[in-house]
């Protein structure tokens, strides 16, 4: 009976009407129902069962969670970014051209299309655009619907909702300008589909002699646009569909102006040369010596500072010595969802992994990141916070609780 009133809004069925005008269309039967509910009613007493962990979890089990979640930890951090070793770092042109046929894989190009385009700009219509916004009679209406609906603070440069508004005007009126564009676009593609020859260079000339201005593209691929088109991904599909038999392409929109585009030419995937690219790949080069100087800076440094800690020295002191400085962040959690100092240098949790696995008075392992590494001195525990753990205990409990039963579950 509950099952039939779920399917018909929490209205009771009869049982007659609910066979004749639900089940007998899809070809099924009462004791097909049956066998359905007593498996379903089965299933969810399994939940409920197994859930019952997490009603099972008891208050020293909480508060051990809590604790662990919400210890704070003292430490201060040393990182060996790449940066500070860059202008050390020597270019043999030797170790240059050895680095550059290591790596070519990383340099070369993927296959690319250069096209013909003409853009019917939107900025060429605003007139049009403003004559079809003249003619929506309830447009301040929907403006403001259009406001409340996307919130306050989707504009989020905005001063005040009045300019918040005053932008949604300029989208509709960029819209507009966009379909006038667009009308005349598909009237010159008509005509462009009966030109002869049908060939790539039609669209050149037809455009010259239409009065307009075909340009041509720098080269781009199947991932990025063209440098200096505000295009969208349907011109890259088009743009690689191109062909010596489908030489044009339909309309496509942009977000300021709509383009018709035929191939110009295609460029194999190829690697460039190095005299080409020697001032990237000597940069390239520069930046692996660094962060490989960088890393053996950090990796010295902790032999030095965990043998100064065994042997009784101060924390402060080794750092006087190695000449490097400490970053104090503020004490943080496992919790901790931000972590003044760190944010930017190094991803949170390989931070938190290398503080929460070092015992206070320690140092960690030297811990390599992309641009370098870091290591934490875990100066202490710092007691729990007991009033704000009274405070949060209920809402942690039950938390804990949910976690646990959908899990089991």
């Amino acid at each position: 009976a509950e099952r039939m009133r779920a399917l018909n809004r929490g209205n009771p069925v009869p049982l007659g009407a609910f066979v004749t005008n639900v089940l007998a269309p899809k070809n099924l039967t009462l004791e097909d129902f049956q066998r359905f509910v007593r498996h379903d009613v089965g299933v969810q007493q399994m939940i409920a069962v197994t859930s019952l962990g997490g009603n099972l979890v008891t208050p020293q089990e909480i508060r051990s969670f809590y604790e662990r979640e919400h210890q704070e930890l003292s430490a201060q951090v040393v990182f060996f970014p790449a940066t500070n070793y860059l202008a050390g770092i020597p270019v043999p042109p030797s170790a240059l051209t050895n680095f550059f046929e290591e790596q070519s894989a990383q340099y070369r190009l993927p296959e690319r299309v250069q096209v013909n385009y003409v853009k019917f700009a939107a900025s060429n219509f605003l007139t049009e655009a403003h004559a079809l916004l003249g003619q929506v009679t309830n447009l301040e209406a929907r403006i403001e619907a259009e406001y409340q609906q996307r919130g306050s603070n989707y504009f989020a440069d905005a001063k005040s909702p009045a300019e918040a508004k005053e932008k949604i005007r300029e989208l509709a009126l960029n819209e507009a300008a966009l379909t006038a564009a667009r009308k005349q676009a598909l009237a010159f593609a008509a005509d462009l589909f009966d030109q002869k020859p049908v060939a790539p260079d039609t669209l050149v000339t037809f455009a010259k002699a239409k009065g307009l201005t075909p340009l041509v593209s720098p080269p781009f691929d199947r991932e990025e646009p063209p440098a200096g088109l505000d295009v969208r991904a349907d011109f890259l599909r088009a743009a690689f569909a191109l062909s010596a038999d489908e030489p044009y392409s339909q309309p496509l929109m942009g977000s300021d102006g709509v383009y018709l585009i035929s191939l110009n030419k295609k460029l194999p995937s190829e690697i460039p040369t190095f005299e080409s690219l020697r001032d990237r790949v000597t940069q390239d080069y520069r930046f692996r010596e660094a962060v490989m100087a960088a890393r053996q800076a950090g990796q010295s440094f902790y032999t030095t500072a965990s043998n100064a800690l065994a042997a009784g020295k101060a924390f402060a002191g080794v750092f006087s010595e190695a000449k490097v400085q400490p970053v104090l962040p503020p004490p943080f959690s496992i919790s901790s969802r931000t972590i003044g100092g760190i944010e930017g240098r190094v991803s949170l949790p390989q931070f938190k992994q290398a503080a929460f696995s070092t015992p206070p008075g320690q140092v960690s392992n030297f811990n390599p990141t992309s641009d370098g590494g870091f290591l934490v001195y875990v100066q202490a525990k710092l007691p729990l916070d007991e009033v704000r753990m009274k405070a949060d205990l209920a809402e942690f409990s039950r938390a804990v609780r949910q976690t646990r039963k959908g899990l089991l579950g």
